[in-house]
């Protein structure tokens, strides 16, 4: 199927997000659906971001979460999708950008420390992503996954 880069990375993306949630709602080893849901995030984000008529790939990174955080704030397509007015939707979308920066710098790139997809050293320690808890990521906590997916659920009802 021919298709520009926006779709591209927007179909990838929700087929990224569909396997975070089953390794998630699965148990998995955290690295295993933390690793899909920083790629979900990446995806969504540059399909977004990116031209409609784009014909060159765009720049090859990892930092594209938060900034497509930030110009959700302006979408009035998601912000009506959440039934909230402006200025609740924007401070909902802010109260997420902790979150998104945490998820963005588990990209191994981005991170000299914990990433769910290569192992790391600390000190004269060699850490394995798939024996890690990831304590230092916030987006382990119920209410904060549960409003990620709820965000991310939105997007992908609007988007695609």
């Amino acid at each position: 199927m021919k298709t520009g880069w926006r779709e591209a990375f927007l179909f990838q993306a929700a087929s990224d997000y569909g396997i975070c949630k089953f390794l998630s709602k699965e148990r998995k080893p955290d690295c295993h659906w933390l690793h899909c849901l920083q790629m979900t995030t990446e995806k969504l984000a540059k399909s977004a971001l990116c031209n409609p008529h784009q014909l060159e790939c765009p720049r090859k990174t990892h930092k594209r979460f938060v900034k497509f955080m930030r110009t959700v704030m302006n979408d009035p397509r998601i912000q009506r999708r959440y039934g909230l007015d402006k200025k609740p939707f924007c401070e909902m979308v802010r109260c997420l950008l902790p979150i998104a920066q945490e998820i963005e710098n588990l990209s191994p790139d981005l991170s000299t420390g914990p990433n769910p997809e290569y192992p790391w050293k600390a000190g004269s320690d060699v850490y394995v992503p798939v024996n890690y808890r990831f304590p230092e990521i916030t987006v382990h906590r119920a209410d904060n996954f549960n409003r990620l997916l709820k965000f991310l659920d939105v997007c992908f009802e609007v988007y695609v």
